[in-house]
């Protein structure tokens, strides 16, 4: 979180990298994370189009990993938004 408040455009591209090699590893919870980290980033640079952008990537990915907790903490977030 700090990166994401201290830098966010530096923590958007290397969440960006993470959300790439996620993908590539086919793991979606890893992947979920990477885009509520870029969600994080835009939040913090007050892009609140950009966030919601992201947190339905994530929570596209989150779904796919039957976590319900988490996808309930996203779907809470989204509303928030």
């Amino acid at each position: 979180d700090r990166i994401a408040r201290e830098s966010p455009l530096q923590a958007i591209r290397l969440f960006g990298q993470a959300t790439d090699l996620a993908i590539a590893q086919k793991d979606h919870a890893a992947a979920a994370n990477a885009l509520v980290g870029i969600t994080r980033c835009y939040l913090n640079l007050h892009q609140m189009d950009s966030a919601k952008v992201y947190l339905l990537k994530g929570i596209s990915f989150q779904e796919k990993t039957g976590d319900k907790g988490k996808l309930a903490k996203l779907y809470n977030n989204l509303g928030v938004l």
